[in-house]
């Protein structure tokens, strides 16, 4: 399925959505695993005084990267004295204590106010009643003969609303847009899903293939899932309903998300 040369990049086709934190949940290596620098004569001599703990962490990885390498680190001790090293040790290991979680002075999680009257506001669906009566299925929102857009939409697609409307229609592909503008970036992708209806040969006969998606499935713009932009977590979360409620139907999701490019030297 062709979606335009700039949007085929940023096309997921997935049937139901999964974390992707698995990395994350590796342990890191601790320093006391590392092999011992080997002390220069010069810092020995200098060094005698520091209690096992001073030691220990001026000999540390963690020493290393405040200077960016234990060469460098070596290179600023070397001109200074014994009481200077020492509080300059002090110093470092007073940041690598304050970097941490400290549980009597930081929150572990951002609290959310509950007690809101519109809590969920941000993703309520509008009910069905509130519009006008009719026959659940697709809408065609061109009224050109051509089939010319004249309401932009993902490839020129029908629209669908409701879950029911996948369903009268018998839906292959809902395309949905997550105009998401955190954790992606620099910001201004919340307006990938707007650029990408926009864009110009995003529908008809794909070159690599020779094949009309359109005419070979039944596709439709479901358009954005809403996004809470004060919280990922949340954001997701609803994504994940969704992705859900379309493959219920036993259409599948295609969520469209546009990347920034670097531009920057």
């Amino acid at each position: 399925m062709r979606i335009g040369s700039m949007t085929a990049l940023a096309l997921l086709v997935i049937g139901a959505v999964t974390a992707t934190a698995a990395d994350a949940a590796q342990p890191a290596a601790t320093s006391a695993a590392a092999k011992t620098p080997e002390v220069p004569a010069w810092l020995e001599a200098k060094i005698g005084g520091l209690s096992k703990e001073q030691r220990d962490f001026l000999l540390s990885e963690e020493a290393d990267g405040f200077a960016g390498s234990h060469k460098k680190l070596l290179q600023r001790l070397e001109t200074k004295t014994p009481e200077e090293i020492a509080a300059y040790v002090d110093a470092m290991m007073a940041v690598e204590r304050a970097k941490k979680f400290n549980p009597a002075t930081d929150m572990a999680a951002i609290p959310l106010n509950t007690e809101a009257s519109e809590f969920n506001l941000w993703k309520l669906r509008r009910p069905e009643s509130f519009g006008p009566t009719r026959e659940p299925g697709p809408i065609t929102l061109s009224y050109y003969a051509s089939g010319r857009a004249a309401i932009r939409t993902f490839a020129n697609a029908p629209v669908a609303i409701y879950p029911e409307d996948l369903v009268a229609g018998k839906v292959d592909v809902a395309i949905v847009g997550a105009p998401l503008d955190m954790g992606s970036y620099y910001r201004g992708q919340r307006f990938g899903p707007m650029a990408m209806r926009n864009e110009y040969g995003a529908g008809g006969i794909d070159m690599n293939t020779m094949v009309n998606p359109s005419k070979e499935l039944n596709i439709v713009d479901y358009g954005d899932i809403a996004i809470d932009n004060l919280s990922t977590e949340r954001s997701v979360q609803h994504v994940r309903e969704r992705v859900a409620e379309i493959a219920r139907t036993g259409a599948r999701a295609t969520v469209l998300k546009k990347e920034a490019k670097d531009t920057t030297n």
